[in-house]
């Protein structure tokens, strides 16, 4: 503010927008500096000329509108070799002001309560801003990650959508399967390996665990979680099989709904590859594995390599991600966190790690199914506080049919 006198800078400074008095010198100065940074302190000509412009005028203005309009009919009316860069950035300040005046005001959004708490009843409400109506019945659809995805997947299949698995995927009664029997994939990496190992960028180790299933002994891959074989062979002979049968599942879904519910994953020692399930430890290897508990930057990192390398094989394909919001069943961290904190921040990692993934693609959409069960779902859980009710399990689905389906007329 170099541009005052000394005694002005000991002067209280009003910045109410519009003044029952003469604006003040320092008033004017904030704005002059708040339009123009880096320049201001420069002792910049032209910005001097102009303080002195509307110093003289000062009696005068009543509210920074004012000095917006006495300093554009300044810049028009006198001849400057950057005029244009000089309105450009009066214009950007007089709009941020404008934004900044209505940001609050819930008029004109399609979703008035999408500002203030809902009132006078948030059951009946939704969490989204704006409707993205990005899939149909005609859309090829494929669900992966948590128990969320699972069921979601399950919904829009009894609900006669076209989901790229085969009707056995979600007819079986123990189990029932997610899209190409990838299983549940709780973590970003997971995800990511599934992508690299359909298209052929890495190499995943034929790893299996053992252990009695309704009285016979079964077997299951640990990169893909409760897939079971009957038979080491039986595993061997259907290996190249199903990563044929992903890769031309991921060559034509056109929307992939993920849902991811950890950032606490274990690795393989030997190449760092990321398992799963959280639970592998139980059915042994315990030797061969690693705890780690991935930052914001590596979710990030993990979908965003996904993407990318999907993206060149399909590039119709479409992301609807959210969070699950369901509790951790345990964690590894328990010398340091109670699983009550661990899966606080592990809900808090992804939700940041998927906003910023959201926001750097614009083929990627967020469903929030954490903040639909959290805050919009009453009764929202089983007895045990972990298990998601059916009416929560309900709400996700119409969520989701509410914001992205473009032929919804049951108006959830």
């Amino acid at each position: 503010m170099q541009y005052l006198e000394e005694d002005e800078y000991n002067k209280s400074c009003l910045i109410n927008d519009s003044l029952s008095e003469p604006i003040s010198l320092a008033r004017i100065s904030i704005v002059l500096k708040t339009i123009f940074q880096k320049e201001f302190d420069k002792n910049n000509l032209i910005i001097k000329e102009m303080f002195i412009h509307l110093k003289d005028k000062i009696e005068n203005i009543k509210s920074y509108e004012h000095v917006i309009e006495i300093l554009k009919e300044y810049v028009n009316n006198n001849y400057l070799s950057n005029k244009e860069h000089i309105l450009d950035k009066i214009n950007k300040y007089e709009q941020q002001a404008i934004e900044n005046r209505i940001v609050f005001i819930p008029n004109h959004r399609e979703n008035p309560n999408s500002i203030y708490w809902p009132n006078p009843d948030i059951y009946q409400d939704f969490p989204y801003v704006t409707k993205q109506e990005i899939f149909n019945k005609n859309t090829i659809i494929g669900t992966s990650g948590s128990c969320v995805a699972r069921d979601l997947g399950l919904k829009l299949f009894e609900n006669g959508f076209s989901m790229v698995s085969p009707k056995e995927a979600y007819t079986e009664n123990d189990n029932y399967n997610v899209s190409s029997s990838w299983g549940i994939i709780f973590n970003s990496g997971s995800l990511k390996n599934v992508i690299e190992k359909a298209f052929g960028t890495i190499k995943i180790p034929k790893l299996l665990n053992s252990m009695k299933k309704n009285r016979k002994i079964a077997y299951s891959d640990p990169f893909r979680n409760d897939i079971f074989f009957d038979s080491i062979q039986e595993y061997e002979d259907g290996y190249e099989r199903h990563t044929s049968s992903l890769k031309n599942d991921l060559l034509s879904i056109e929307i992939c709904i993920i849902i991811l519910e950890s950032n606490e994953v274990w690795t393989l020692k030997t190449d760092d590859q990321i398992f799963a399930s959280r639970s592998i430890i139980f059915r042994g290897g315990s030797d061969l594995f690693e705890p780690r508990v991935l930052t914001i930057e590596e979710n990030v990192q993990n979908l965003q390599k996904m993407l990318d390398i999907w993206l060149k094989h399909n590039p119709k394909i479409k992301i609807i991600i959210g969070v699950s919001p369901m509790a951790l069943t345990h964690t590894f961290r328990g010398n340091t966190h109670h699983i009550a904190n661990a899966t606080e921040h592990s809900k808090a990692v992804l939700k940041l790690a998927v906003e910023e993934f959201v926001q750097k693609n614009d083929n990627v959409f967020y469903l929030p199914a954490y903040e639909m069960v959290k805050y919009f779902t009453k009764d929202a859980w089983h007895q045990d506080g972990k298990s998601l009710s059916d009416n929560s399990k309900e709400n996700i689905y119409k969520l989701l049919i509410n914001n992205f389906y473009a032929n919804n007329t049951k108006n959830y």
